[in-house]
């Protein structure tokens, strides 16, 4: 199977969970902190004292297609688009209890291909990234591959919630810049910290 079909199965699986989503709460142990041994912080007040929210730990694996528009950074420029899937994977962390939809902070991977690229020849390329997420802003950076035409470079993203904005560069090609719109869904497994 070459480049091409080997894409297409990627985007076909990250189709199919799009806008799909489980959360599974790994709640073994109970939220807060409380430590009996300890005494209370004020002896002195008849108040019931709350346990510290501990945050939770979240491990994340998503996938979805990222659709975006842009030019093709060419002389003279061209407009571009790309339509394609991405799976990822994160590790992280929130603060609170309640935040389990994401993590406010992770690291994660991703690997992805184009199905259709306005900027390559016969569909797009595949690509792997590395990527950091703080509170719903987030940068990846990573290394693409033309499967088919045989290049390969750079590429670079930035992005808030569902929205990024992506530039990639293949050697001995014209670079290209693309904003656009990830639709993912997912699995969460969250444990107390």
């Amino acid at each position: 199977m070459g480049g091409r079909g080997a894409g297409f199965l990627v985007a076909l699986a990250a189709a199919s969970g799009a806008g799909c989503g489980e959360l599974y709460d790994k709640n073994w142990n109970a939220l807060g902190h409380v430590k009996i041994e300890e005494p209370p912080r004020s002896p002195e007040s008849r108040r019931v004292e709350q346990p510290a929210d501990p945050g939770v730990r979240i491990v994340w694996l998503n996938a979805g297609i990222l659709a975006g528009v842009g030019a093709k950074l060419s002389s003279p420029s061209r407009a571009a688009y790309g339509v394609g899937g991405e799976v990822s994977l994160h590790v992280g962390a929130s603060d609170h209890s309640t935040d389990t939809l994401f993590p406010r902070r992770s690291l994660g991977l991703n690997v992805g291909t184009n199905v259709v690229d306005s900027s390559v020849r016969g569909g797009g390329p595949s690509y792997a990234e590395a990527q950091l997420m703080l509170d719903g802003f987030w940068t990846a950076g990573g290394w693409a591959y033309d499967f088919v035409g045989q290049a390969q470079g750079p590429q670079a993203t930035i992005g808030f919630g569902p929205l990024y904005l992506r530039y990639r560069q293949l050697f001995d090609r014209d670079g290209s810049i693309l904003m656009g719109l990830a639709i993912k869904g997912g699995v969460t497994w969250v444990t107390s910290r």
